[in-house]
């Protein structure tokens, strides 16, 4: 996929699933996610994968009520 194509992905999957974008650092991914998101008004949201654990992609654990 080229940048160029990115917003159109965005436009039509993004509104129903999750979109994982993978490419080498300093590339520029977060910069066109950003600047779609703002080209809508909307937030946008950072997740860098190699500071996340596991268990934060899957949702484990889930913290009810002040307990997880």
């Amino acid at each position: 996929m080229t940048p160029a194509q990115l917003p159109e992905i965005l436009l039509h999957v993004a509104v129903v699933r999750p979109v994982f974008l993978w490419g080498a650092p300093g590339i520029g991914k977060s910069s066109l996610v950003q600047k779609f998101a703002e080209s809508l008004g909307l937030e946008c949201v950072t997740m860098i994968g190699t500071q996340l654990a596991p268990e934060d992609l899957i949702g484990v654990p889930q913290i009810v009520d002040g307990r997880s």
